[in-house]
């Protein structure tokens, strides 16, 4: 039933921490039911490319100078909108930081509730048991 007077009160998580708990256990959902699979297959091969910069990067030192590169035009497009709400200099570095932090752990959790999902390790209960036999 819509209500137009109800009010839904929401705190988002505090910290880096909190944020990477919620969102894997947002994209573990979404991974065991299948539900925004394009969007994950999009952060998949962004975050590939950085992790091979990154092992790389081990060595050759000065290619992690550029392990980002695959992330920056995600990350632009995600947070463009949020650093008119915050100010100071600290906006430049944790923005971005939490937006890598939340596609990353939203990744992670997609994969391990796909995996789940195509092992059978987990159950989601039936939202709609079988109706009885009528007869």
């Amino acid at each position: 039933m819509f209500v137009p007077q109800a009010v839904v009160e929401w705190r988002p998580p505090s910290g880096l921490l909190p944020q990477a708990r919620t969102l894997f256990s947002w994209g573990r959902g979404d991974g065991y039911l299948g539900l925004r699979s394009i969007n994950y297959r999009h952060l998949f091969p962004r975050f590939a490319a950085a992790g091979a910069i990154v092992f790389l990067g081990l060595i050759e030192p000065l290619l992690l100078l550029l392990a980002p590169l695959p992330l920056v035009p995600m990350v632009h497009r995600k947070s463009r909108s949020k650093y008119q709400h915050m100010s100071g200099w600290s906006r430049w570095l944790l923005i971005p930081l939490a937006t890598v932090n939340g596609l990353a752990f939203s990744l992670a959790g997609y994969s391990t509730g796909y995996a789940e999902r195509r092992t059978g390790r987990w159950e989601v209960p039936a939202l709609f048991p079988p109706s009885p036999d009528v007869s």
